[in-house]
């Protein structure tokens, strides 16, 4: 399984498998943006981070950005043709190697994090 990182916020799911240590200044919009999830997402998962206003989010302590069975948010509904990431594969490599672009790419996955594709996750289908 996943190592669970210390300290985590109170109220995390069990089901976690991806985390991120929140920084001073953080907002869970930018959390989640920078996960490829959204705010929603990011409140079901940490029960006690006050919802989606985020009033109880806590700096130097991990929350959860990902469970167990979830993928990316945003991929288009009539895709017919997928990829699946890699450990390493970045937008620009995967566009390559399937022969479409970058922005193409993030039009078919917006739950991937945008160019930078912060939020593309290894062993997870992405629309190519």
């Amino acid at each position: 399984g996943i190592a669970t990182p210390q300290p985590v916020q109170p109220g995390i799911v069990t089901n976690c498998n991806r985390f991120y240590k929140v920084k001073g200044g953080d907002t869970c919009t930018t959390i989640a943006s920078q996960a490829g999830i959204s705010v929603a997402q990011l409140a079901a998962w940490n029960i006690q981070i006050g919802g989606t206003a985020c009033t109880s989010i806590w700096a130097d302590y991990y929350v959860c950005t990902g469970i167990i069975g979830s993928s990316p948010d945003g991929m288009v509904s009539n895709c017919n043709r997928w990829y699946r990431v890699k450990a390493g594969d970045t937008c620009a490599t995967v566009a390559s190697q399937v022969g479409v672009t970058v922005a193409q790419l993030t039009t078919w996955n917006k739950g991937i994090g945008g160019t930078a594709c912060t939020g593309m996750w290894a062993e997870y289908y992405l629309c190519t």
